[in-house]
């Protein structure tokens, strides 16, 4: 929406639960999803009922507690299948960094815009 892209590694985990077209289609879109969305794409594990969260979280462990070992093994696979590479998260870091410096005076307009739009619903 302002010439900027989620940074902070947001890719690099997207694309251990999507493909990165889907990963690239959800970062660009500038799309708010709902967390039944979320759920279906695979990116949230657990949907709760409002009020049912701790219980929902107890649950989930729970379940996960009973194939602890099975769990961490593919943890393990995952992380060695794609790693999460430190250089290339200071580099993606870097290249927001720098995207961020370029931004033109439309852009902060427009962020500035949104901010004081946030500040108006909180109050």
């Amino acid at each position: 929406m302002f010439n900027m892209f989620p940074g902070m590694g947001a890719y690099q985990l997207l694309t251990r639960r999507l493909s990165p077209a889907q990963a690239e289609d959800l970062i660009l879109s500038g799309r708010t999803h709902s967390a039944e969305e979320l759920y279906e794409m695979g990116l949230i594990d657990v949907l709760a009922e409002t009020g049912d969260g701790e219980a929902a979280v107890m649950r989930y462990i729970k379940k996960r507690h009973r194939q602890f070992d099975a769990n961490q093994g593919l943890r393990r696979a995952i992380q060695a299948a794609h790693p999460l590479n430190y250089g290339a998260l200071i580099r993606v870091a870097e290249v927001w960094v720098e995207q961020a410096m370029a931004l033109k005076g439309r852009d902060l307009e427009l962020m500035d815009y949104l901010i004081r739009a946030q500040q108006r619903m909180q109050h």
